[in-house]
């Protein structure tokens, strides 16, 4: 059984059709990543965005203004990175800025604030050898863009394997 990243069953497959697809390409095992499990990961997640909904954060009580909180300055691009869920392959959109916290998107499709993605920022040239970049995301907000059409997401960075790390401080510095 395969499931979403919301946790509800997508697909059911044989396991002589997961091999037949395994062998086509199709369908592939990833490396496990990860030192926290993602139950862990997952609970990490849901208590920082109830702390957002209650107001109970361990800033001050006067909320600070969104760059006064980001310990990390934002990076935009000209470089193509393309998002990707990394469960589906859905194409979720464009990165416009990008920092070792989070990430903005431009999307054609609406995302949904509150709800944890695994995903790939893909490039369309690589750089010192990284094409692609997994990780797990928080959407923080999501706003409808000027032509009603199109969608603006930010994006906080939540789960990322330290070779992933690396390759995004890496991408960093060439942006």
């Amino acid at each position: 059984m395969f499931v979403d990243q919301s946790g509800q069953r997508a697909a059911i497959k044989p396991r002589p059709q997961l091999a037949r697809e395994m062998e086509q390409g199709l369908a592939r095992i990833l490396p496990d990543e990860y030192d926290a499990p993602l139950v862990d990961r997952a609970l990490s997640a849901i208590y920082r965005v109830l702390q957002r909904f209650t107001g109970r954060t361990t800033e001050s009580p006067k909320e600070p203004h969104m760059e006064d909180r980001r310990q990390h300055s934002r990076h935009g691009t000209e470089l193509q990175l393309e998002v990707f869920d990394l469960h589906s392959g859905q194409r979720l959109g464009r990165v416009v800025d990008l920092s070792a916290e989070g990430f903005m998107l431009f999307s054609d499709t609406p995302q949904t604030a509150d709800v944890l993605v695994e995903c790939r920022l893909v490039s369309e040239q690589e750089i010192e050898g990284v094409g692609e970049i997994s990780l797990g995301a928080d959407c923080l907000w999501s706003r409808p863009g000027a032509d009603g059409q199109h969608c603006w997401a930010g994006f906080h960075i939540i789960d990322l394997a330290d070779d992933q790390a690396k390759a995004l401080a890496l991408l960093l510095q060439h942006l």
